[in-house]
C-alpha cells in the first residue's frame, strides 16, 4: 500500500506550518486541523518505526507507559471522532450590492411570491393590502421602489395583472436574498438537513412588523421563497447541444438575470 502522499500531508511539518498561520492570520480554527494531523504523524511515526528509541519495546519503560497512553487515546479519538458541517452564521451588518438588473429580477421574484401566496394560500385583503397590491406604482421616477419595478412594469401588460409590493415588503425580499447568498455555497455540503427547513428557520429572524399576523403572511411569503430560490438553485432542465429548455420564458429569463 503506497502511502507517502498521504504520510507528506500528515506530518508534522504540515502541522508547524498550520499553527504557524494560526497565529499569522489570525486563524483559529486552523487549530484544530494542526492538532490532528500532529496527531496522526506521530501515531504513524509510532506505529511504522522500527527503531528502539521509538518503538514499543519495554526497554525504557517510562517512553513506553507513555506510548501505550498516547494509543488509547488514539482508539478514543477514532472511536468517538464525528465529522459536523460547520456553517458560519449569518452576519445581519453584511452588505451585498446588486446590479440593476438583479434588484428588477428580485423584485419580479417578490411579486411572484405574493401573487403565488394569494392564489394558493388562505389570505385577506387586510393582510395583503400591507404588503402590495395591484395597482401599478405611481411613485416619482427618482424613486427606489419605481426603479425597482423597472421588469414588473414592463411585463404588466394590463391593469391589474400583476402585483406590486411596497417599500417596506422589498426590504424584507432583500434581507431572504442576503441570507440565501450567504448560505447557497453550503446546501451541497449540508448532511440530513433540509435545505428548505433550513432557510425558512433563517428567514424568521428578518422582522416583518409592517405585515399583518392574522393569516400568517410573513410565514407564507418567506416558504415561497426558499422555494423559488431553491428551484433557481437546482434548475430543472434538459441539455442538448447548446440547448437549455426551461418551464416557461419567464422562468428561463428571472434565471439567467438572476441565478
Amino acid at each position: 500500500m503506497r502511502v507517502n502522499k498521504a504520510k507528506n500531508v500528515f506530518s508534522n511539518h504540515v502541522s508547524s506550518a498550520l499553527e504557524f498561520l494560526t497565529n499569522e492570520n489570525h486563524k483559529l480554527e486552523y487549530i484544530t486541523t494542526s492538532w490532528f494531523v500532529k496527531q496522526i504523524s506521530k501515531w504513524f511515526s509510532l506505529m511504522t518505526s522500527r527503531t528502539c528509541c521509538t518503538a514499543l519495546g519495554t526497554k525504557n519503560k517510562e517512553i513506553y507507559n507513555a506510548s501505550i497512553s498516547f494509543l488509547r487515546k488514539i482508539i478514543d479519538l477514532f472511536t468517538k471522532i464525528k465529522i459536523i458541517d460547520q456553517i458560519p452564521p449569518f452576519n445581519n451588518n453584511l452588505t451585498i450590492e446588486y446590479n440593476n438588473k438583479e434588484i428588477n429580477s428580485l423584485y419580479h421574484i417578490a411579486e411572484y411570491c405574493l401573487a403565488s401566496v394569494k392564489k394558493t394560500c388562505t389570505s385577506c385583503s387586510n393582510c395583503i393590502e400591507f404588503v402590495g397590491s395591484k395597482k401599478n406604482i405611481k411613485a416619482k421616477k427618482t424613486s427606489l421602489n419605481f426603479k425597482y419595478s423597472l421588469l414588473t412594469r414592463l411585463k404588466c401588460y394590463n391593469v391589474k395583472t400583476l402585483y406590486f409590493v411596497n417599500e417596506a415588503t422589498f426590504q424584507v425580499f432583500l434581507q431572504l436574498e442576503n441570507i440565501f447568498r450567504h448560505y447557497r455555497p453550503y446546501f451541497d455540503k449540508m448532511r440530513n438537513v433540509n435545505s428548505h427547513t433550513f432557510l425558512v428557520n433563517e428567514f424568521n429572524s428578518i422582522p416583518t412588523d409592517h405585515i399583518l399576523d392574522c393569516h400568517n403572511l410573513h410565514l407564507k411569503l418567506f416558504k415561497k421563497f426558499a422555494t423559488v430560490r431553491l428551484k433557481f438553485k437546482n434548475k430543472r432542465k434538459i441539455v442538448l447541444p447548446n440547448r437549455k429548455y426551461y418551464d416557461s420564458k419567464s422562468m428561463a429569463t428571472m434565471y439567467h438575470s438572476f441565478k
